[in-house]
C-alpha cells in the first residue's frame, strides 16, 4: 500500500475530521477537502507530463502546499525530492544537477532569490513557459 492509498483510506474513514491545520495562514482542511485538493494537484502534475517514477522536487517552507505536493506525488508514484528552503543558489544547483529532478515546485520567495541571482543562470526557471524550459546545466529538469 502506498502513502497515497493510505491517505485515501484515511479520508474515506474520517472525511470530516481535520487533516491539515495551518494557523498562520488560517487554513483548516478536512480529510475530504484535502483529498479533493491533492487529487486535483496530482491531475495537474500528470497533465504537465510528469509520469510515475519521474522525480518531483519542492523548494518551499512548511506551508500547506508542501503537504499537498507530498501527497499528490505519492498518489502518482513520483519520488519527492525535498530541497531545504534555506539553500542558496549554489546548493540548489547541486541538488538539481544530481537528483534527476524533472519538475520543480517552488514558492514565491524562492522565485525572488532566483531572480536576484547575480549570474542569472537560473532565471529561465522563472522566465520560461513550462514547456520551453531548457537548461544545459540541468538537462532532466523540464518544468
Amino acid at each position: 500500500m502506498t502513502l497515497g492509498d493510505q491517505f485515501d483510506q484515511t479520508a474515506k474513514r474520517f472525511p470530516d475530521r481535520d487533516a491539515l491545520v495551518h494557523v498562520e495562514r488560517g487554513i483548516c482542511y478536512t480529510y475530504q477537502e484535502l483529498q479533493k485538493i491533492t487529487n486535483r494537484f496530482a491531475k495537474g502534475l500528470l497533465s504537465l507530463g510528469l509520469e510515475k517514477g519521474d522525480h518531483l522536487a519542492i523548494w518551499a517552507n512548511s506551508i500547506p502546499q508542501w503537504i499537498v505536493t507530498q501527497i499528490a506525488a505519492a498518489k502518482i508514484g513520483t519520488p519527492l525530492v525535498t530541497i531545504n528552503p534555506q539553500y542558496q543558489i549554489e546548493e540548489l544547483r547541486y541538488v538539481l544537477q544530481y537528483s534527476d529532478t524533472r519538475t520543480l515546485v517552488l514558492m514565491e520567495k524562492t522565485k525572488i532569490l532566483i531572480t536576484s541571482n547575480a549570474d542569472r543562470t537560473l532565471s529561465p526557471l522563472i522566465d520560461s513557459k513550462p514547456d520551453e524550459l531548457r537548461l544545459e546545466t540541468f538537462p532532466v529538469l523540464k518544468k
